[in-house]
């Protein structure tokens, strides 16, 4: 062999593993593009899984949370109705107590053991009362009454809450509970 024929021998090899470098390089890159597609398909499904998923998932927690909210809400207004009920019985208990106290003891509003008589220091007896005793207004014992009426209440409410394992409901606006004077 000549070295001409060695040389084209060599060119031809040399074209030979040229060509199927290159219809290697076209292979690989045919077999990882359909792999990328696959992979960008899988993916693409995974992503519309978990949105349906994420979606159902937040259906079932609004409508937990609205049975939740309703149930509260149901609380809330028989707690609401024995609220307006304990007003009035410790504001009919005030009343009465008044009516009572200024019928037996005078006009002065003062128990019916304070004596007239007057003491070794010149002050009259029947302005001095016990320690134990306590005055305060009808209007401040009606607040008391209200305050310690709005206390129950609210401890029988979370009575009923803790009792159904249920966690603090969310409050109602500011402005809801003024509208309606409930405690909640």
């Amino acid at each position: 062999m000549t070295p001409r024929h060695l040389l084209a021998l060599a060119g031809a090899g040399s074209l030979l593993a040229g060509g199927a470098w290159v219809w290697r390089i076209d292979t690989l890159r045919e077999s990882h593009l359909s792999a990328l597609l696959a992979c960008r398909a899988q993916k693409a499904e995974q992503e519309e899984t978990f949105m349906r998923a994420q979606k159902a998932a937040q259906a079932l927690a609004a409508a937990a949370a609205t049975k939740k909210e309703n149930e509260h809400e149901a609380v809330r207004q028989q707690t609401d109705a024995a609220l307006a009920d304990l007003r009035e019985r410790y504001r009919s208990l005030v009343l009465r107590k008044a009516t009572a106290d200024h019928g037996s003891a005078g006009s002065a509003g003062l128990p019916q053991n304070a004596s007239a008589s007057t003491g070794s220091d010149g002050t009259s007896r029947s302005a001095r009362l016990s320690p134990e005793t306590l005055i305060i207004t009808q209007a401040d014992a009606l607040i008391c009454a209200d305050n310690t009426a709005r206390l129950q209440n609210a401890q029988s409410w979370a009575r009923v809450i803790m009792e159904k394992g249920d966690m603090a409901p969310t409050p109602r606006p500011a402005t809801e509970r003024q509208e309606t004077g409930s405690l909640f």
